[in-house]
Protein backbone atom coordinates (compact mmCIF):
# COMPACT_ATOMS: atom_id res chain seq x y z
CA UNK A 1 0.00 0.00 0.00
CA UNK A 2 1.33 3.42 -0.88
CA UNK A 3 0.30 6.86 0.19
CA UNK A 4 1.66 10.07 1.59
CA UNK A 5 2.20 10.56 5.25
CA UNK A 6 1.89 13.74 7.25
CA UNK A 7 5.69 13.89 7.24
CA UNK A 8 5.73 13.64 3.44
CA UNK A 9 3.23 16.47 3.21
CA UNK A 10 5.21 18.57 5.67
CA UNK A 11 8.43 18.08 3.75
CA UNK A 12 6.69 18.96 0.49
CA UNK A 13 5.13 22.03 2.08
CA UNK A 14 8.42 23.25 3.51
CA UNK A 15 10.19 22.54 0.22
CA UNK A 16 7.57 24.59 -1.63
CA UNK A 17 7.92 27.44 0.86
CA UNK A 18 11.72 27.43 0.56
CA UNK A 19 11.47 27.63 -3.22
CA UNK A 20 9.68 30.98 -2.83
CA UNK A 21 12.69 32.58 -1.13
CA UNK A 22 14.50 34.81 -3.63
CA UNK A 23 18.26 34.50 -3.89
CA UNK A 24 18.73 38.20 -3.22
CA UNK A 25 19.23 40.45 -0.23
CA UNK A 26 15.76 41.25 1.16
CA UNK A 27 14.77 44.91 1.22
CA UNK A 28 14.80 44.84 5.03
CA UNK A 29 18.51 43.94 4.97
CA UNK A 30 19.72 46.25 2.19
CA UNK A 31 22.45 48.39 3.73
CA UNK A 32 23.04 45.84 6.50
CA UNK A 33 24.22 43.05 4.22
CA UNK A 34 26.94 43.54 1.62
CA UNK A 35 26.19 40.32 -0.27
CA UNK A 36 23.64 37.54 -0.50
CA UNK A 37 24.96 34.60 1.54
CA UNK A 38 23.64 31.35 2.96
CA UNK A 39 23.26 33.17 6.29
CA UNK A 40 20.96 35.73 4.65
CA UNK A 41 18.95 32.90 3.05
CA UNK A 42 18.61 31.03 6.37
CA UNK A 43 17.25 34.15 8.07
CA UNK A 44 14.66 34.45 5.30
CA UNK A 45 13.85 30.75 5.65
CA UNK A 46 13.18 31.20 9.37
CA UNK A 47 10.92 34.17 8.60
CA UNK A 48 8.98 32.16 6.00
CA UNK A 49 8.61 29.22 8.40
CA UNK A 50 7.40 31.56 11.16
CA UNK A 51 4.92 33.31 8.86
CA UNK A 52 3.45 29.90 8.03
CA UNK A 53 3.20 28.71 11.63
CA UNK A 54 5.85 26.02 11.30
CA UNK A 55 8.26 27.56 13.79
CA UNK A 56 7.92 30.38 16.28
CA UNK A 57 10.45 33.18 16.03
CA UNK A 58 9.58 36.74 16.96
CA UNK A 59 13.04 38.24 16.28
CA UNK A 60 15.16 36.65 13.56
CA UNK A 61 18.01 39.10 14.23
CA UNK A 62 18.15 38.05 17.89
CA UNK A 63 18.14 34.41 16.78
CA UNK A 64 21.03 35.13 14.41
CA UNK A 65 23.05 36.80 17.19
CA UNK A 66 22.35 33.84 19.49
CA UNK A 67 23.47 31.33 16.85
CA UNK A 68 26.67 33.26 16.07
CA UNK A 69 27.51 33.57 19.77
CA UNK A 70 26.89 29.86 20.35
CA UNK A 71 29.00 28.95 17.32
CA UNK A 72 31.86 31.18 18.40
CA UNK A 73 31.83 29.75 21.93
CA UNK A 74 31.90 26.18 20.65
CA UNK A 75 34.30 26.60 17.72
CA UNK A 76 37.43 25.52 19.66
CA UNK A 77 35.86 22.20 20.64
CA UNK A 78 34.52 21.57 17.14
CA UNK A 79 37.96 22.22 15.64
CA UNK A 80 39.40 19.67 18.08
CA UNK A 81 36.83 17.12 16.92
CA UNK A 82 35.02 17.05 20.26
CA UNK A 83 31.32 16.35 20.50
CA UNK A 84 28.89 19.08 19.70
CA UNK A 85 26.44 20.54 22.20
CA UNK A 86 22.70 20.63 21.77
CA UNK A 87 21.31 24.13 22.17
CA UNK A 88 17.71 25.21 22.62
CA UNK A 89 17.15 28.75 21.42
CA UNK A 90 15.57 31.34 23.62
CA UNK A 91 14.41 33.15 20.46
CA UNK A 92 12.57 30.40 18.57
CA UNK A 93 10.71 27.15 19.02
Amino acid sequence: MTGTTTADNSIKCIDALFKTIPMTIPLSDVGRESAFTCRVWVKQAVIVLAENGIVKCLDVDALEREIIEFGNENEPNILKGLLYKLHFSSHST
